[in-house]
């Protein structure tokens, strides 16, 4: 029909755009309601050497495939109007380094899909994700594996039983790695090997008291020879 010719023809000049890079956009649903037609546009901008999210998006932008890049933040998702309807983002091979910004955004309400794999993510906010997955069953999915994590003691008995407990909505959670560990899987971190606890004062108090047991004796031992040599001989 001539309107959604019209429409796509739209899309494509709304399309975000640089000098250096031109991302790929599509007509990938037309609705009509009582309110009018509504579409839904998927935009591609992977591969395009950019350093940040688009700063425009066509109107109804739903998925935005943004891999392959040197993006080092997220925080148009928070900020810019223009990702409002976003619900699917897949930024997969980038630099970025976190995803705290999206709390309190209209994106981590709404979203289905946000796959983050191989980037430069160092904490995983448990809470964050947890009120998200609680809220929502099992409908969103997240894509964190080749993330490399400093892990810990912590990591051992937090992270990992987190990732157990939410590989329904992770589904590379046995893909994260920590960097120092030559890359070992997060879930598999053993406790005993990971957790090394200083020792206290107070465990060293009981070999105090043996110490101090076998002192007595032998000064009873000695006090008891001395005793005996005195007796037989005299002296």
């Amino acid at each position: 029909p001539f309107h959604q010719l019209e429409t796509i023809d739209k899309i494509d000049k709304e399309c975000p755009h640089g000098p250096d890079y031109q991302c790929r956009c599509a007509l990938t649903r037309n609705v009509e309601l009582n309110s009018g037609t509504h579409y839904f546009v998927t935009v591609d901008c992977s591969c395009q050497g950019l350093t940040e999210l688009p700063r425009e998006l066509p109107p109804f932008t739903t998925s935005l495939n943004i891999s392959n890049n040197n993006i080092t933040h997220l925080d148009f998702l928070d900020t810019n109007s223009n990702y409002k309807n976003l619900m699917y983002l897949y930024a997969d091979n980038n630099r970025i380094e976190s995803i705290t910004v999206l709390e309190g955004s209209h994106f981590i309400d709404k979203f289905t899909a946000l796959s983050l794999r191989n980037n430069n993510i160092r904490v995983i906010p448990k809470y964050l994700l947890s009120n998200v997955f609680d809220r929502n069953n099992y409908q969103k999915v997240v894509h964190l594996g080749k993330n490399k994590l400093p892990c810990d003691c912590s990591t051992a008995q937090v992270l990992k039983v987190w990732l157990l407990a939410n590989k329904l909505h992770i589904s590379d959670y046995d893909e994260l790695l920590c960097e120092n560990l030559n890359n070992m899987r997060v879930v598999d971190l053993e406790q005993a090997k990971v957790c090394v606890y200083s020792r206290d004062w107070t465990d060293y108090i009981y070999y105090i008291i043996a110490v101090e047991i076998c002192l007595f004796f032998l000064l009873i031992t000695k006090v008891t020879y001395d005793y005996w040599i005195f007796k037989t001989t005299g002296y």
